[in-house]
């Protein structure tokens, strides 16, 4: 547990806010204003709210990283906890090991994004649904298991699919002489879960709020031709991903794991395989290919790290007492690529292999990255001045918001074009105000804006394909 702790800690600002993460801690201080709802829109509200339990004021975005690592490291204790209790104590080092080492965790638990929590809340429902379906079947744990389920659905939307996870427990741990206390236990953890999100669900209808359902229809295909066509391109996208986040030899490695854990025949190794068979199948027909993430993915991690671990426990069981220090030895080379990507998230992440598009470009190379603006949020600051920063787009302005220091004399304002007088700049502008734009994304706003720019200082992002300029404004003559 410290040395998880220890790896998702360590330079944990390194990479700069992401353009969710800007929004994220925005809505964090809100709920300071009791504005407690702002990221129900998008379906996320569980992140935010533990973020603002933190005060997320100076050190905001690190405040808000660690809450999601809290989140995260309880579910680690409860990986750790099911694979020694239904795999092994061999499963639960194998397991632990693999994603403590798995670029693929390792990159996005330490960013504060709904999708980060969602693999802990995963593996602790599915811990808590044993207890209550497998094991001693008591209220209790019943219970907790629906609270956890109501929370993985606070924490994003699209974490419903998690309620099939006690279902398919109570289905492969299904025994008649206990059915109908398994029956009951499954409809306590459901009645739970819906006790708990009701009052959600009725404040969220005071205020208007879609709760995140029409942007998650908007991101999926509507008829089944779209859905075969965007699920074909999203699958051949899919081993670029797994080369950058998984590589290729702790894959390969992994993968045997999977077969011979799925050929042991036990019931925790069947339940994930096939669990996160469906989870796949699930995230890939129901996106398209322009609003895929990888990040999507991550609930399936520990489910995958379980079944690996169950293939260890087999193999290392079936080897001899020579063989098995050898296996240790190809395993620990295979890791050697996935530990360099760890490394590089602590020392320069700006040159991680995350692939050309379109996670490189999200979070290094494009607008969506905190590069450059976390550059002009500290020369800023540096100058020790009182001064204004007018960004012309909500994004740009959370994250010059996360990055410049608390209490910094520098304030940044948002003025969308639209908002702009013609030729005179926003209401009130003031000679020493700053204009700050991202580019190539808004090298047409100074026309839409009609006033006269003259450049002060360029921030360039990673191989200069995107970059940040701060402007002196003049009235257009």
């Amino acid at each position: 547990m410290l040395l998880w702790w220890w790896v998702r800690l360590h330079n944990l600002l390194q990479l700069p806010a992401f353009i969710d993460e800007g929004a994220h801690l925005q809505w964090a201080r809100l709920v300071w204003r009791m504005q407690p709802f702002h990221g129900a829109s998008d379906g996320k509200l569980l992140g935010i709210w533990l973020g603002a339990i933190f005060w997320p004021f100076a050190g905001g975005l690190w405040l808000l990283r660690v809450a999601g690592l809290l989140v995260g490291m309880c579910g680690f204790a409860a990986l750790l906890a099911t694979a020694r209790r239904w795999l092994g104590a061999r499963a639960a080092v194998a397991a632990a090991a693999l994603l403590l080492v798995l670029p693929h965790a390792h990159f996005f638990e330490r960013m504060a994004v709904a999708d980060a929590v969602s693999p802990a809340l995963l593996m602790l429902v599915l811990w808590s649904g044993l207890h209550a379906l497998a094991g001693r079947r008591n209220r209790a744990a019943a219970v907790v298991c629906g609270a956890l389920l109501a929370a993985a659905v606070l924490a994003k939307l699209s974490n419903l699919v998690f309620a099939a996870i006690p279902f398919l427990v109570a289905l492969v741990w299904l025994r008649p002489a206990v059915g109908r206390s398994q029956l009951t236990a499954l409809l306590q953890i459901y009645l739970a879960a819906f006790i708990l999100l009701l009052p959600v669900w009725l404040a969220l209808t005071l205020v208007d709020s879609d709760m995140g359902f029409d942007l998650l229809n908007r991101k999926g295909p509507h008829t089944l031709g779209e859905t075969i066509l965007e699920s074909g391109k999203i699958m051949r996208s899919l081993p670029g991903s797994l080369a950058a986040y998984w590589t290729m030899p702790l894959f390969v490695l992994t993968s045997l794991l999977w077969v011979v854990g799925l050929a042991g025949r036990k019931r925790m190794a069947l339940l994930c395989g096939f669990a996160a068979a469906a989870f796949l199948a699930l995230v890939v027909t129901r996106s398209t290919d322009g609003m895929f993430e990888s990040r999507y993915l991550l609930p399936m991690l520990p489910l995958l790290a379980l079944l690996a671990g169950a293939g260890a426990e087999k193999l290392l069981g079936a080897a001899s007492a020579r063989a098995q220090p050898l296996l240790s030895i190809v395993a620990l080379g295979a890791a050697v690529p996935a530990m360099q990507f760890v490394w590089l998230t602590w020392v320069a992440p700006q040159q991680l292999p995350l692939g050309a598009f379109p996670d490189r470009w999200e979070y290094i190379t494009g607008w969506p990255s905190g590069f450059a603006l976390r550059a002009a949020a500290a020369g800023l600051a540096a100058r020790n001045t009182p001064l204004t920063v007018i960004a012309v787009d909500q994004g740009s302005w959370e994250r010059m918001q996360a990055h410049l220091p608390y209490g910094s004399q520098v304030k940044a304002v948002v003025w969308p074009p639209k908002d702009w007088r013609n030729g005179s700049g926003p209401p009130g502008m003031q000679p020493d105000e700053l204009l700050l734009l991202d580019h190539p994304r808004d090298d047409a706003v100074p026309q839409q804006l009609s006033v006269g720019l003259s450049a002060v200082e360029t921030y360039y992002r990673p191989q200069h394909e995107s970059w940040v300029t701060l402007y002196r404004m003049r009235p257009a003559p």
